[in-house]
C-alpha cells in the first residue's frame, strides 16, 4: 500500500486534539523510492520500535497482514509510532525489511527522528505521545500492557521466528518434552510385544 513519504496527515482519536502525522515506508511495486545507504543505528532503534510494537500495546490496528509487494516475502501487521517535534512519524513494521532487503532511504528527518526518541517501552515516550495530543483512547492501557509481560526470545522463537513470552514457551517446551517421552514409551511397548 502506498503512501508518499512525510504527507502530512492529522488523526483525530476519541477524546483527542487532531495529532499531526506523517508516513514514511508506505512502499509499492508501482511506485519508485529512494535507496541509498541507511546508518546502521536507525535499523538497531527501527527493530526497537518493532519488538515494543508486538510486547502488547498498539493503538491503531489493521485487519489482516501486509505482503512486501516488492518481493512477496516479508509480513507484516503492526504499525511504529515515533514521536518528534510537534507531529508524529508512523511507519509500517515492515520498514526495516524495506531498508535491509530492498535499500530503502527513509528520509533524514525520520531517520534523526527515530534515533533522538524516547525509547518506545518508557514513560518519556508516552508522555512525549500524550504532550502532541493523543489522548487516552490513543494512550489507554500503555503501561500496564507494556508491563504485563515482556517478550523473551528463547529457542521456540527462534524456530517460529516469533516473539514469544518466557512462560509460553517454558510450557511449549515442557509438552515437547512429554510428547517425546510419551511416544518413547509407546514405541517401546510396540517394539518389545510379541504379535
Amino acid at each position: 500500500m502506498h503512501i508518499p513519504d512525510l504527507r502530512t496527515d492529522t488523526l483525530q482519536f476519541p477524546d483527542a486534539a487532531r495529532v499531526p502525522m506523517r508516513p514514511v515506508g508506505w512502499l509499492s511495486d508501482k511506485h519508485p523510492f529512494p535507496t541509498g545507504k541507511v546508518d546502521r543505528s536507525v535499523v538497531r532503534r527501527l527493530r526497537q520500535f518493532r519488538a515494543a510494537s508486538h510486547s502488547g500495546w498498539q493503538p491503531y490496528l489493521s485487519l489482516g497482514s501486509h505482503t512486501c509487494e516488492l518481493c512477496g516475502d516479508a509480513k507484516s501487521h503492526t504499525h511504529l509510532f515515533i514521536p518528534s517535534d510537534g507531529l508524529i512519524y508512523y511507519a509500517p513494521e515492515g520498514i526495516v525489511h524495506y531498508i535491509v532487503d530492498h535499500r530503502y532511504a527513509p528520509p533524514r528527518e525520520f531517520c534523526e527522528a527515530v534515533l533522538t526518541s524516547p525509547p518506545p517501552d518508557s514513560d518519556e515516550y508516552f508522555q512525549m505521545l500524550a504532550a502532541l495530543g493523543c489522548g487516552p483512547a490513543f494512550l489507554e492501557n500503555t503501561r500496564d500492557s507494556a508491563k504485563a509481560e515482556r517478550p523473551h526470545a528463547g529457542l521456540l522463537s527462534r524456530l517460529t521466528r516469533r516473539r514469544v513470552s518466557r512462560r509460553k514457551a517454558r510450557d511449549v517446551a515442557w509438552m515437547i518434552v512429554i510428547a517425546v517421552v510419551l511416544v518413547r514409551i509407546v514405541v517401546g511397548l510396540l517394539t518389545s510385544a510379541r504379535w
